[in-house]
Order: structure tokens, then C-alpha cells, then sequence
């Protein structure tokens, strides 16, 4: 991670404690509570309590007691977050109260549907190549849309997968994930995805080639997926308030809406599932002995984490007809 990541992440960490604090604060003024450090027991379970019924959720209720854990750390203070009682409550309230995931899958079919309809509102070859390609990077490689697009098209952040992080070999395309939401410190993952048979109609390995092929060279601009102008593929761009729903509002496709950008990867996810392939079957050395793979939560078929890898990518590329 360069140095302006890591400070990124590190501020962003202590704005949502400096907020749990602050939350905190308005607690213990509201119940005349005592400000004492560490934080009593007690009043951490009253602090749970108060803070479920404002309807917070259950991640944002376990952030805000590692903000407290934080502040006991940091003044060499016994830490009262970790009391059995305390951490009881934190796992009962997310049994409690699941997060159902209401986002659908892009099915390997759907894709096809997808990417046939984008010849027809793109504004040009090169513009259909572009998101063709990227449709299949998110889907195949099981990345968020986060790690290989820009927050903006003048953004030009290392995060974004560059033209370096990509290498194709023969007859497989290898990627460098510089970062992802498991790994913020950046020590960096390759994924291998090989190439399916030369007849397939969907290869992301082909079209990926097919699209370096049609990329223009712009000075300064080293983003992987880019426009013919030398602008950024965007996140929003490829979000399902752009050129993801226009795809699927051409196909009729029965509720749209619950397809977002990352049904990509939840669809990998299921397609995965639905051939046998969990987590512990799945997960293989990969390049100086790190593992290639990535977790992706689901929330369909009672599964969490499934994770892609070279085995996946083989089995799918060998049923594709």
C-alpha cells in the first residue's frame, strides 16, 4: 500500500472512533452516566442496549466498541470491550438481527444476455469492448468493481487495476490484486483465471487481449480499463444506475433492481456453489506461496464465503460449450 492509501485508511479508522466517542459522550450525558476510563461493564451494556434500540446496525454497534477498545489500549488501560458479557451481546445481536442480503446474482447466462446487449447502447466498438471486458473482470476474476475502476475519470490512484497488474501468458490471464476490503495494508494476491475452449462465446482471458489490443496509449494515464479519451472507467459507470441497468432493462430481465454491481461476484460465488466448490475445496497456492483467492459474501444457498481460484475458473472454463 503506498503512503497515501495507508493514510487514507488510518484516517478514515479514526474519524469512525472519534465518532464512537462522541456517540458515547451523548450517553452518558443523557443517563448522567460518569466519564471514566476504562469503561465500565456495566455501562458498556447499557451503551449496546441504547444503541440497538436507535437502530444501529450490528456492525456499526461492534465498530463503535472497537473505538472504545481503542481508546483503552491507547491509555495502556484494561480493555472491558473483550468481557464475556460484552461479547455475548455483540454476537447476539447479530444472530439477532441478520443483514439479508436482497442483491441477485449474475448468473453465467445473464451475463451473456448482458454483454449481447451492449453493442446496442454503447456508443461505440470500443466503448462495448471496454465494458464487455470489464463485465467479465468483475465476474470471472471475482473482484468488487471498487478494485478495478476509479472513483472518478480523473482519478489516478494506484488502488485501480493498472496495465501492469495484468500479465497474459499463452493461454491464461494473471492478475495482481495490489488491495482489497481483506487485505487494506496491501501485501498483494494473484489470481490466475486460464483461458476456455477457443470456441467458447464468453472468455475473459480472449476478450481481455481482444480489448489491450483496441486500448489507445495515453500519456499518464496507466488505469487498466479506460475510455478512448484517456478517461477512467469509473465505478459509477459500471453501477447499476448506468451501463449495468441499461444492459438489463434491454434483456427484460424480472427485477431488475436487485441486480447491482456486485452481483457480478456474488453470481461467481453461487455459480461456484452450485458445482461443489466451497472454501475448503477451493483454496490453492499460488505464486511465491501466497493463496489465490478471494472471499466474496453470498447470502444465497445458506452459504457466507465462497472463494475463487485457478480450480474455479477450470471447472467453469471445462462445462462451457
Amino acid at each position: 500500500m503506498d503512503f497515501r492509501n495507508q493514510l487514507d485508511f488510518f484516517l478514515n479508522t479514526w474519524k469512525s472512533y472519534l465518532r464512537a466517542r462522541s456517540v458515547l459522550a451523548s450517553f452518558q450525558l443523557l443517563y448522567t452516566l460518569e466519564k471514566v476510563w476504562p469503561g465500565p461493564v456495566e455501562q458498556l451494556v447499557q451503551f449496546i442496549v441504547y444503541l440497538s434500540l436507535k437502530h444501529l446496525s450490528p456492525a456499526t454497534v461492534r465498530l463503535y466498541i472497537s473505538g472504545m477498545s481503542f481508546s483503552h489500549k491507547a491509555r495502556n488501560l484494561k480493555d472491558t470491550t473483550k468481557n464475556f458479557v460484552v461479547s455475548k451481546m455483540l454476537e447476539d445481536l447479530h444472530r439477532n438481527h441478520p443483514q439479508r442480503d436482497n442483491r441477485a446474482p449474475i448468473t453465467l447466462s445473464l451475463l451473456r444476455q448482458i454483454i449481447d446487449a451492449l453493442p446496442s447502447i454503447c456508443t461505440s466498438t470500443y466503448e462495448s469492448l471496454l465494458f464487455k471486458s470489464s463485465f467479465m473482470m468483475a465476474y470471472f476474476s471475482m473482484l468488487r468493481v471498487s478494485e478495478f475502476t476509479t472513483k472518478n475519470k480523473s482519478d489516478s490512484s494506484t488502488e485501480a487495476l493498472h496495465l501492469s497488474d495484468v500479465v497474459l501468458p499463452d493461454r491464461q490471464l494473471k492478475i495482481n490484486i495490489k488491495k482489497n476490503k481483506k487485505d487494506q495494508r496491501g501485501h498483494s494476491t494473484f489470481i490466475v483465471i486460464n483461458k476456455y475452449r477457443d470456441n467458447a462465446s464468453i472468455c475473459p482471458v480472449l476478450t481481455l487481449k481482444k480489448y489491450l489490443s483496441a486500448r489507445p496509449t495515453v500519456s499518464g494515464r496507466n488505469q487498466l480499463f479506460m475510455h478512448f479519451d484517456g478517461s477512467s472507467l469509473t465505478c459509477y459507470q459500471l453501477s447499476a444506475n448506468s451501463m449495468l441497468r441499461k444492459s438489463v432493462n434491454i434483456c427484460n430481465i424480472p427485477n431488475p433492481y436487485l441486480l447491482k454491481s456486485h452481483s457480478f461476484r456474488i453470481g461467481a460465488a453461487t455459480e461456484a456453489s452450485n458445482r461443489g466448490i466451497y472454501e475448503d475445496e477451493a483454496i490453492k497456492n499460488g505464486e511465491g506461496g501466497r493463496q489465490v483467492h478471494l472471499s466474496a459474501t453470498s447470502g444465497f444457498r445458506g452459504k457466507n464465503n465462497f472463494f475463487i481460484c485457478t480450480e474455479v475458473n477450470n471447472i467453469i472454463a471445462n462445462s462451457l460449450k
